[in-house]
């Protein structure tokens, strides 16, 4: 497994294609993909306690009014990717469409990120723990992108699908006001938090749809999917 994990870690920032499931060394069907599935949960975890504790580091008591960070929850740039809130709407998707989807929420923050790290570098206040921290998220997005790639590619080869939805918020992000320029890296933080929980939760549907499991019995995949507080 750690062997595994080294490869596919190797061969991501390489940008290698995919691998099919049954391709000498991959291992077999779906302990193969397992192994896959299981390194996109890692990868989703990291970033999300990434994020947070760079928001604990930087941007802590920015935001604590519940009402302004739902109505910031509902102006995310990916409220346009149609993400199933219920395990009964997931069940009306096919499972191509369910990666699909995932592919194109991970897909969405390259860019965001990419100006994050672009924005702290240099930005009073934004120490060099902020900044790795920074890097550190954009850095394991990217992996955890060409990895969906990779998984989307396994089970259904030859597909394409990089759909992504475009970020509104640079300029205030580039903004020389730090109010305005700070609510935005609040307002990024916010949402990729809330987005990694999304990716988590549609991994492990995924990984019950595909393999079964102990993953199968998690309350969160018997009742309703999505909650936004994080």
């Amino acid at each position: 497994m750690l062997l595994l994990i080294l490869v596919l870690t190797l061969l991501l920032c390489e940008n290698v294609a995919p691998l099919p499931v049954n391709a000498p060394g991959a291992g077999q069907g779906e302990v193969y993909l397992q192994d896959l599935f299981d390194h996109a949960l890692m990868l989703s975890y990291n970033i999300s306690e990434l994020n947070r504790e760079m928001r604990k580091m930087f941007m802590l008591d920015l935001y604590k009014n519940e009402k302004t960070m739902s109505k910031m929850l509902d102006s995310c740039h990916t409220v346009p990717v149609n993400i199933p809130q219920t395990i009964k709407e997931a069940r009306k998707l096919s499972l191509e469409d369910f990666l699909k989807i995932t592919l194109n929420l991970m897909g969405t923050w390259n860019d965001p990120l990419h100006y994050q790290v672009a924005k702290l570098t240099g930005m009073p206040g934004a120490n060099d723990a902020i900044l790795s921290t920074a890097k550190d998220i954009a850095a394991q997005n990217k992996q955890l992108l060409e990895l969906i790639k990779w998984i989307l590619n396994t089970v259904h080869p030859g597909i394409k699908n990089e759909d992504y939805a475009e970020w509104s918020d640079l300029e205030s992000l580039k903004a020389s006001d730090e109010k305005t320029c700070l609510s935005a890296l609040f307002k990024l933080s916010f949402c990729l938090g809330a987005d990694t929980k999304k990716v988590d939760l549609n991994l492990k549907y995924l990984i019950c749809s595909f393999i079964g499991g102990n993953t199968c019995s998690s309350s969160r995949l018997k009742n309703d999917f999505y909650d936004p507080v994080f």
